[in-house]
């Protein structure tokens, strides 16, 4: 069986990738969910304290903190939908099968469930399942550990692996 690992893209450009995309999460949280976000909370705590405005500026910056949260899930469904995240898309790179093929939008979905798992399962123990609290924990620390095997020859993570993807150069992928 012929191998493609030479093809994949190693950790160096996926961690400046990372690091693009976290700069940009930034700047859409502060400066364009941000306000918007604060707006409507800080509207709606205001109207729901009888118009005080401390009641408001509470409201506003709490806002504005569900914004970074708000972003990141809205912003790394693009990768989930598309296989590349925008940094991604201006690096040349984007996920594909791990035999070097263009991946379909369910491809990108699982990789995107897999990456974001322990996101997924905080959110079920925020919602009164607390005992999966240490589950997902524990699987954030394996995904976190599992980008090192980027590392290796095969250049995979963990949730590569699962979802049976690796990220390649755009122009590299076989239709």
């Amino acid at each position: 069986m012929e191998t493609n690992y030479e093809k994949r893209i190693g950790f160096g450009p996926r961690l400046g990738a990372k690091l693009v995309d976290s700069v940009l999460i930034m700047i859409l949280a502060s400066f364009i969910i941000g306000p918007i976000v604060g707006a409507i909370v800080g509207a709606g705590v205001s109207s729901a304290a009888g118009g005080d405005a401390a009641a408001g500026v509470g409201g506003f910056l709490a806002g504005w903190l569900l914004s970074i949260p708000i972003t990141s899930v809205l912003y790394s469904l693009i990768e989930g939908f598309t296989g590349a995240s925008p940094a991604k898309m201006m690096f040349g790179i984007k996920v594909g099968n791990e035999d070097g093929t263009e991946a379909s939008v369910k491809t990108y979905m699982t990789r995107w469930a897999f990456f974001n798992g322990q996101g997924l399962i905080t959110i079920l123990a925020l919602i009164g399942l607390s005992f999966l609290s240490i589950v997902g924990q524990l699987y954030g620390l394996a995904i976190f550990v599992g980008c090192f095997l980027v590392l290796g020859e095969q250049r995979q993570s963990f949730h590569g692996k699962w979802s049976k993807t690796a990220i390649f150069n755009k122009k590299d992928l076989a239709q």
